[in-house]
């Protein structure tokens, strides 16, 4: 059974490629949903225990949000 891990909103500064997000999300295998508050792509990668990275295909021309969940799948 899926078991969300976390849940955030997150500041991201206009023109930024990328965010980093950090916490404790164990050893186990998890999956991140994000959604922007402005249109675009996004992946999720480099993740460990502790940290992923979101990668925007289109930075935010102004500040924006980003809204995540971790899912742990174990």
């Amino acid at each position: 059974m899926a078991d969300i891990i976390t849940n955030a909103s997150v500041a991201v500064v206009a023109g930024s490629g990328t965010r980093t997000i950090t916490g404790v999300f164990g050893a186990g295998a998890y999956v991140v949903r994000a959604l922007t508050s402005w249109v675009t792509a996004l992946s999720v990668t480099a993740k460990t225990a502790t940290s992923f990275v979101v990668t925007f295909g289109t930075a935010p021309a102004a500040d924006g949000t980003l809204d995540y969940a971790v899912i742990g799948l174990d």
